[in-house]
């Protein structure tokens, strides 16, 4: 459901990535969810230490936050899924919709000393049925 993820030998291809690493968080959180917190561990090929990620997805009517804490990784991409609703706004700015996002879902990614702590909101604008 919080659709954490990482790979530890492939760099992003975002020229500014200077470190290995992915760390990806592609949530599908049910509509009935209001919340999922997830704590990952990730074991660093360069000594064996092991680093806890936090990862926490909140959801308030339209709003979705999603945050990572304590990525050591050399990139993270965040891709919110918009549940099959309109995206209103998204925070920060910089965000992709299309091509690097599976369907329903937009897309960020951070590389360097951004990668590390990163909270990302997109609003949605709800669904009118009309009968």
């Amino acid at each position: 459901m919080a659709g954490v993820s990482y790979i530890l030998v492939e760099r992003s291809s975002n020229p500014k990535a200077t470190a290995n690493g992915i760390l990806t968080v592609c949530d599908n959180l049910p509509a009935d969810w209001s919340s999922a917190d997830v704590s990952v561990p990730i074991t660093l090929p360069a000594g064996g230490k092991t680093v806890w990620v936090s990862v926490s997805i909140q959801k308030t009517g339209q709003k979705k936050t999603v945050t990572v804490i304590g990525n050591p990784l050399g990139a993270l991409r965040i891709l919110p899924w918009l549940a099959g609703s309109t995206l209103q706004s998204a925070q920060p700015q910089g965000y992709k919709e299309g091509t690097d996002a599976p369907r329903g879902h937009i897309s960020w990614e951070f590389v360097g000393t951004e990668a590390a702590h990163q909270t990302v909101t997109v609003t949605t604008k709800a669904n009118v049925i009309v009968v």
